[in-house]
């Protein structure tokens, strides 16, 4: 017996199959997720987190729903991580699905913050970026060479503490940005004014208030993009041109001068020489090898190197807006000694007893001052510079404490839930 079909029959037949596959795969995409607050239909859960201090919103999260967190940003999934044990379990123990990034087309496309590893996915670039790190830290003649541009700095920083205290918060901020312009670049801070240090913190500072986690609805709604820049709504395109053209400044501007100095025999030890010594030994400098070049430089100068844990460089922290956010933790501990004076009386009989009062303190006293470390530890934990760290991104669908993750998630660590956690008895 021949069967025949209606063509309309077998359109419809697909089209069901193609209906259930969907269905199904939205209902396997929102059962079973973590919990969390509920949202409104398109929006999701970002008319929830505030523009500032968003990281409160999420530790307050974090005590109704638990420590792993599922909301919505427009469609996107988002798990927040509010407990160090599932940010070990899931960003340590499972890193492989846990290590890319979302694309941030605003700071990225837009701002041409492409060549910075935070914003890099696993790939051959992120592991040549990684290795140039690693080398540099690694390398002996150059953690000497850093130890001392820091004693010196300290003790430009102490004088001009000595000579006008009460400008405690410009001090830190020339401090730091000295500091990290000679190892970045070799480059000498040649007034208290310099220019470049002004320019590319404001610069960062910018980028940074643009992309942050609900101002940049563009990488949330990548459609947006395509708007003229005089069409409602699409006033965020100028103001990123503006800003892109000083980003692609403060990257330029000290890579060629240290080109310029290699090439007259004058350039000082720094990380960008290192890196074009590096590249150059492989043959002829390309663009794109600028280009990373400029954007690693770029990174170790608004990075934060976490200065104070040289001996654990490669776990050491690389995060934008490096040389404001170590202005900011230095700021926070001279806070945290003026609102204790118990504790500095203590951090100061230890200073006295272990070296001394014939000298000051140096880095290869550390071992020897646990208080005084214990105080550093404990600033960093009581007013974290970066509460919400940089987001993470799913690679691929995963399972923890039964819940479902979907493949895609943004992940987000609230550095902020540790804030009510003791790190150190400094009593």
């Amino acid at each position: 017996m021949n069967a025949s079909f209606d063509p309309q029959t077998v359109a419809a037949v697909v089209a069901l199959g193609l209906l259930c596959r969907w269905l199904l795969a939205l209902w396997y995409n929102t059962v079973n997720l973590p919990p969390g607050p509920t949202g409104l239909p398109f929006l999701g859960n970002v008319h929830q987190i505030p523009l500032q201090y968003p990281h409160k919103t999420l530790y307050e999260w974090g005590q109704r729903y638990g420590d792993i967190i599922h909301a919505r940003l427009f469609r996107k999934h988002v798990l927040v991580l509010d407990s160090t044990k599932a940010a070990e379990d899931l960003l340590d123990k499972r890193a492989a699905k846990y290590s890319d990034r979302p694309h941030f087309t605003l700071l990225v496309d837009l701002l041409q913050w492409k060549p910075l590893m935070v914003f890099m996915s696993q790939g051959e670039t992120f592991r040549l970026h990684r290795k140039w790190y690693q080398s540099f830290l690694e390398n002996r003649q150059s953690l000497r060479t850093y130890e001392s541009m820091q004693q010196c700095e300290v003790d430009r920083l102490l004088l001009a503490l000595l000579e006008s205290p009460e400008n405690v918060a410009y001090h830190l901020k020339r401090f730091t940005g000295s500091l990290m312009l000679e190892i970045a670049y070799g480059y000498t801070e040649t007034s208290e004014k310099d220019a470049y240090i002004r320019l590319a913190s404001e610069t960062i500072t910018q980028s940074l208030e643009a992309g942050s986690l609900v101002a940049s609805l563009v990488d949330f709604i990548p459609i947006l993009l395509y708007l003229p820049h005089w069409f409602p709504g699409g006033g965020f395109k100028s103001n990123a041109m503006k800003l892109r053209g000083r980003v692609w400044q403060i990257m330029e501007s000290p890579f060629r001068y240290v080109q310029q100095a290699i090439t007259c025999s004058t350039a000082r030890p720094s990380f960008t020489s290192f890196m074009i010594d590096q590249t150059a030994k492989e043959g002829q400098l390309t663009e794109e090898d600028e280009l990373n070049i400029k954007g690693a430089a770029i990174l170790m100068y608004s990075g934060q190197l976490d200065s104070y844990d040289v001996d654990d460089s490669l776990n050491g922290r690389l995060e934008l807006g490096g040389t404001d956010t170590t202005n900011t933790a230095l700021l926070t501990l001279v806070l945290t000694v003026a609102l204790h004076s118990d504790v500095l009386r203590k951090a100061q009989a230890e200073i006295d007893e272990k070296i001394g009062p014939s000298r000051l303190p140096t880095l290869e006293d550390r071992a020897s001052l646990p208080y005084v470390e214990c105080i550093v530890k404990e600033a960093y934990r009581w007013n974290p510079v970066l509460p919400a760290g940089i987001p993470h991104q799913l690679r691929e669908d995963d399972e923890y404490r039964g819940y479902h993750i979907p493949r895609g998630s943004m992940v987000i660590l609230n550095i902020w839930q540790g804030n009510d956690a003791g790190f150190c008895n400094l009593s």
